[in-house]
């Protein structure tokens, strides 16, 4: 069953880590999937064969991260904190 208190106990901790803190470990997450997703689409559906292939269109896909997934950590944050607000 799901536990509404551990929710809210697990967000005061992340909150006494700050902001910043969540919002780049979200922001490397969200990265990281995009990272791995790519890398997997390219080799399964693209015509890469080495891994200079992949490393040529790293620039445009680290472009592509920061455009997604920073303010999605931002978004994120604001949203669970409007939560936890609101559960007060």
């Amino acid at each position: 069953m799901y536990n509404r208190e551990h929710k809210y106990v697990y967000w005061r901790e992340e909150r006494k880590k700050g902001k910043w803190h969540y919002i780049m470990k979200s922001f490397f997450m969200i990265c990281c999937a995009l990272l791995v997703g790519k890398i997997i689409g390219l080799f399964i559906f693209g015509e890469l064969h080495t891994f200079q292939d992949v490393t040529e269109q790293f620039p445009a896909d680290f472009f592509i991260m920061m455009l997604v997934g920073f303010p999605i950590s931002v978004v994120g944050w604001y949203h669970e904190e409007s939560k936890f607000f609101r559960a007060i």
